[in-house]
């Protein structure tokens, strides 16, 4: 994921742009700071929370669902699903970003199935107004006095970079069980940073998932254990249960228990009527069986 990316002086000129609330505002500059070399990124509600206010805990997942919607309400992005995963696009991403040639790489998301939004084409490429394909578009020479990040000849790898100090205290302000902090901060910090973006995502999914809802995050490992194990590889069902679900589900589990236990001692039926009456006004569940 590229580390810089520009901003031209006239965004603050665009009507769509100033029509965005404060929030929303901030978003879309975060998006575009995320943006890959072809203007792709992942994107949901919960990622962009995460990623954007990380401290503050008063912005929930609806307020920025609400920022994106207002986005994709100006079209300032285009957004699109493949194989559920949600992903956007910024249009016209070569108007505004100069790449360098020996740091170009291809986008990892997708292309959008379909589009009404003209797109840059696969690879390093672009269309011309008489729409010809031109190689490298808006990509400039290294410059001598930077580090070439391009693969060296004879196929090597160029060397990857580590996790830092930063990232793990990212991960770990984020992780819910905060077991075996420095056998996490020891593998942590010799993992690829190409993975941090992954961790991320899939650790929210983690944190939403029933298993670790349940009797208050009593199944959730250690953290040196899902560091260790390199659980963000794991399958997770993301699932919110809200908070009146889980009461309605054992208020009802309660009265089924409490009705069968009745039924099974002789107790005259206008008695058990009248139970079920007072039952069902204590636990304010309406329309008891």
């Amino acid at each position: 994921m590229a580390q810089k990316r520009m901003l031209h002086t006239s965004i603050w000129e665009s009507e769509k742009f100033g029509k965005l609330s404060d929030k929303a505002k901030i978003l879309y500059i975060a998006a575009i700071t995320f943006g890959d070399d072809e203007g792709r990124l992942k994107i949901n509600a919960n990622l962009m929370r995460s990623r954007v206010f990380p401290y503050d805990d008063w912005v929930t997942t609806k307020i920025v669902q609400n920022c994106l919607d207002k986005i994709k309400e100006f079209e300032l992005m285009e957004f699109y699903v493949v194989d559920g995963q949600e992903y956007a696009l910024h249009p016209k991403w070569t108007n505004w970003q100069i790449l360098r040639k020996d740091r170009f790489r291809s986008s990892e998301c997708p292309q959008p199935l379909a589009s009404g939004i003209p797109t840059q084409p696969p690879g390093n490429q672009t269309a011309t107004s008489d729409g010809q394909m031109t190689a490298e578009p808006r990509l400039t020479e290294p410059r001598l006095t930077e580090p070439s990040t391009a693969k060296p000849t004879g196929g090597a790898a160029a060397p990857s970079k580590k996790m830092t100090q930063k990232d793990f205290d990212d991960f770990w302000k984020k992780y819910p069980n905060k077991q075996g902090k420095e056998d996490a901060q020891k593998k942590f910090l010799k993992l690829d940073r190409t993975l941090l973006l992954k961790i991320f995502e899939k650790l929210e999914e983690f944190k939403n998932s029933k298993k670790w809802q349940e009797n208050g995050g009593e199944f959730i490992p250690h953290g040196s254990t899902w560091v260790n194990g390199k659980r963000w590889n794991d399958d997770v069902k993301a699932r919110i249960i809200p908070a009146e679900v889980r009461r309605d589900t054992a208020q009802k589990k309660e009265f089924e228990k409490y009705e069968q236990e009745a039924k099974a001692s002789p107790v005259r039926p206008e008695t058990l009527a009248k139970v079920k009456a007072q039952l069902a006004e204590k636990m304010a569940w309406p329309n008891l069986p």
